[in-house]
């Protein structure tokens, strides 16, 4: 979360009208890093007057996130319009998105006592996070189809916690642009995205799930939060792994969207590094899992399978000051679950002594503190040593913290 000074700084940057036109003649700028022009700062003057009639508008409302509606809608969703007309729907949008970030106390919605309800569960049940940044800074954030579970979880029934979780995380990604940017002092708004199709299936009723869930109704108009109220903040998305059919109905989709949408959508079977490499995506802004150097998203768990009559067994450093937090389940029958600790000196201790993961006790999650002033080790070990004849499936995610 950005300090006010941070904010201040970063609001600086975007307004920066003055350094346009030597950024416009710098080799390889990317046309969204540029400050606004005359004619997006009188449409900005507008929307900030609009923005102004709120009560508690202030802490709610930034210079990039007036340039993204300014540039989102104003010049790109209704550019066909006259300008006037233009502004004057964008200021609809702009201020049903103000009033809803007031009352939401979205600005404060990155502190530690104020994360959204069931955050972590919600967190495995839809692995996304960001792994690293592109060559311009750009952050890469790697998303999966969220599990079954999701359907449950957080149906309607469970009120706006699938809503607020969603947020929280798009909270999340601009302040990592706000960083970014501030970083490189130029202004970034827009993310890469890649959509890792190897351990979850889409379907059309996820999209149904979360378009529901993410609409706000207001008089006679709906308003969705994803779309309406952070407009302009993707750069392009790169579906991987995608199975054949998939393939071929996504491509087939895309034949009839606009040159322009379609350009942003990358679709391959596997995972292209060299064409990855081209668009300034290095395997060091890559997860580990995915064969880079990259943080894991949060909630992403490794998946392994345990030979009948087997172990399986992980080990996991962690630096003096630091300590570890798990995630462990058995995906089907039953397994034992062992967990130690040896701190660097020789001291070792049983955390977790052959728990039985099975039926609704099927995962176990937990943390520890480390060794304190010592590096340690946690050493995970899934034992099927009772089975002859099955082998078991098994899910982990183990985080140094």
């Amino acid at each position: 979360m950005l300090t006010p000074a941070e904010r201040a700084a970063y609001d600086k940057i975007c307004s920066d009208t003055a350094s346009r036109e030597a950024m416009s003649k710098t080799k390889g700028t990317p046309p969204e890093f540029l400050p606004p022009n005359d004619l997006e700062n009188k449409i900005i003057a507008e929307l900030k007057a609009e923005a102004a009639k709120i009560d508690g508008w202030e802490a709610e409302v930034s210079q990039e996130m007036l340039v993204r509606f300014c540039r989102g809608f104003t010049l790109n969703q209704w550019k066909k319009l006259p300008v006037p007309e233009a502004i004057a729907k964008t200021k609809v949008v702009f201020s049903q998105a103000v009033k809803w970030r007031v009352k939401m106390k979205m600005s404060q919605s990155l502190l530690p006592k104020n994360l959204p309800p069931r955050n972590a569960l919600f967190r495995k049940c839809w692995v996304q996070g960001v792994s690293g940044t592109d060559s311009v800074g750009r952050p890469i954030c790697v998303m999966h189809p969220f599990r079954k579970e999701m359907y449950d979880e957080f149906s309607p029934e469970h009120g706006d916690d699938f809503m607020l979780n969603v947020a929280q995380f798009t909270e999340e990604l601009c302040c990592r642009k706000m960083m970014e940017g501030l970083k490189r002092k130029t202004m970034i708004y827009k993310q890469v995205l890649i959509v890792d199709l190897s351990t979850e299936s889409v379907s059309a009723s996820m999209f149904s799930m979360s378009k529901k869930l993410l609409s706000i109704p207001v008089g006679e108009e709906t308003y969705s939060v994803a779309e309406d109220f952070y407009p302009e903040m993707l750069q392009c998305t790169w579906i991987i792994n995608t199975p054949f059919m998939l393939r071929a109905v996504l491509k087939l989709g895309l034949a009839f969207v606009n040159p322009i949408t379609r350009a942003k959508f990358k679709i391959y079977k596997d995972v292209p590094y060299a064409d990855m490499a081209k668009e300034g995506i290095t395997k060091a802004s890559l997860p580990k899992y995915l064969g880079g150097t990259g943080p894991d998203p949060p909630g992403y768990h490794y998946r392994k399978n345990v030979a009948n009559s087997g172990k399986l067994v992980l080990k996991f450093e962690a630096p003096a000051g630091r300590g570890f937090k798990w995630d462990c389940e058995v995906l089907k029958r039953e397994i034992f679950l062992t967990i130690t600790l040896s701190v660097a000196g020789g001291k070792e201790q049983t955390i977790v002594n052959k728990k039985k993961l099975e039926g609704d006790d099927a995962c176990l999650t937990g943390s520890h503190a480390g060794g304190g002033e010592h590096a340690s080790t946690l050493t995970v070990i899934f034992d099927n040593t009772h089975s002859s004849w099955y082998t078991k499936d098994v899910a982990y995610e183990v985080c140094v913290v």
